[in-house]
This record gives structure tokens, C-alpha cells and sequence, in this order.
């Protein structure tokens, strides 16, 4: 979960480095290479930025991006990790400015996510350059490490996400060892992030198998002890089929 979790920060990256470039900088598209670059050093994966990037000040800081595709890790089925039709993110200026970046909301266009666990254990969600120990055991067939580098407790508590808004969405999840794919399609939903570490919230319809379903998740606070409680139904409305989930989730 945490490593999901750095994943869909990144998404958002580009805007908040956007945010910190400063004011006045109208012809957005002339740093297309600063931007990518940054994304690049921080994230260790390739970013490719098809479409415009634009900027406005009032009523709040907003910014958009279209045509943005994140690669995958070498060796992945699919060759890019993620890709959106169109981003856009408000964000709120005075707590950026204290340090703490509250996010007012963010809406993907015709986003696909393409999650895989390869043959080797390695899985694509996990964001960052390499160290020297993933580098070596990487050569001797080892799985790499699955905890990212910091306390994710403490670094979360610097994030909020008002309201996620996804439209035509698909989420892909492979597992090479395993030798299955599961596809979520036509995603459809709205959804919050406290923190990176929750508690989190989604609601909307999706479909699965065929199946159109309504789909409601409510999950608590990752703390690195107990599980974090989560809640979640599905229900299909030309069948009255519904299924109820209760439990948690290590984090």
C-alpha cells in the first residue's frame, strides 16, 4: 500500500513543481524539459508530455497538463506505467507555502494504470532511483526491497487531498507469477486523501468482468501497527447483487 500510495503522488509531481517555479511565467510549454527533468531525478522513471501545460493564478492555483505518459520499469509487460488524457490540480498557495501541500482537487481524464509483479518479485508501483543494493541483488535475481527509504508517517501528515475526480478510467494488475490479469474499466469515481498514510475514501461505479458496479470504500490510518480498518461494497443494480467487506489492511 505505501508503495501504491508514492505512486499516485507522483502523479500529481508535475504540479507541484510547476507551483514552485513561481508567477509569471506564461509560455508554460518552453519548460516542458525543466519539468521533465525534475519528474525524471525524483521519481527514476521516464515521462514523456504530449499536450500543453498551463497555469492560472485565480480563483486558485490551478494547473493542467495533457497527454502525460509515466514508463514502466525494465521488464514490465506494458511499456509505460501510467497515462491520462488530461491532469488537472488545484492546490492551496498559503499552506504550500508553510511547507504543506494541500491538495484542493485533482482530475485525470482517460487515466491507465498499469500495475505488474513481475517474475522476479520486483513490482512497477515502487518510485525512485536505485541504490547501490537494489543495483546488486537486482543482477543476482533478488527481489528488491519493498519499503521506500523515510518515515512515510511523518511525511504524509505534509499532504492532503480534498477531492480526487477520475473519469473513463482503467486500472490493469498483472501477476507474471501467478499468471493472471484482473482489468477494472470505465472507472468513474470520487474520492479524498487525508494524508499519504489516510484515511482514505472513494466512491463511484465501475466495471469488472462485464459487471457495471457501484463501488464504495471508506479505509482508516496507515500507522505502521494495527491494521487499518476498511470497509467496502459493491453492489450491481440490474441484479440487486450486493457484497459487503469488513476488515483491514497491514500497512
Amino acid at each position: 500500500m505505501k508503495k501504491f500510495l508514492y505512486g499516485l503522488i507522483g502523479l500529481v509531481f508535475i504540479a507541484v513543481v510547476a507551483l514552485l517555479v513561481g508567477p509569471g511565467l506564461w509560455d508554460w510549454n518552453g519548460y516542458k524539459p525543466e519539468i521533465i527533468e525534475r519528474f525524471e531525478a525524483e521519481t527514476g522513471r521516464q515521462i514523456a508530455i504530449d499536450g500543453d501545460l498551463s497555469f492560472a493564478v485565480l480563483p486558485a492555483p490551478r494547473f493542467a497538463v495533457d497527454g502525460v505518459r509515466i514508463a514502466n520499469v525494465e521488464g514490465a509487460t506494458a511499456a509505460e506505467f501510467a497515462r491520462f488524457r488530461s491532469l488537472s490540480v488545484r492546490i492551496r498557495l498559503l499552506p504550500l507555502l508553510s511547507g504543506r501541500i494541500e491538495v484542493e482537487s485533482v482530475e485525470l481524464i482517460n487515466p491507465v494504470l498499469q500495475f505488474e509483479r513481475l517474475a522476479d518479485r520486483r513490482v512497477n508501483w515502487m518510485f525512485g532511483r536505485p541504490t547501490k543494493y537494489d543495483r546488486e541483488h537486482k543482477s543476482k535475481g533478488a527481489a528488491d526491497r519493498s519499503e521506500p527509504t523515510g518515515d512515510l508517517s511523518s511525511k504524509g501528515r505534509l499532504f492532503a487531498l480534498d477531492r480526487l475526480v477520475i473519469r473513463g478510467g482503467q486500472l490493469v494488475y498483472r501477476d507474471a507469477a501467478e499468471g493472471t490479469v484482473k482489468r477494472l474499466k470505465n472507472l468513474d469515481v470520487e474520492g479524498f486523501a487525508k494524508s499519504l498514510t489516510g484515511p482514505f475514501g472513494m466512491k463511484g461505479a465501475l466495471t469488472f468482468r462485464g459487471l457495471r458496479l457501484d463501488v464504495s470504500l471508506l479505509m482508516g490510518q496507515l500507522d505502521g501497527g494495527d491494521p487499518a480498518p476498511l470497509n467496502l461494497s459493491l453492489a450491481n443494480a440490474g441484479t440487486d447483487a450486493k457484497a459487503f467487506i469488513s476488515g483491514g489492511i497491514d500497512s
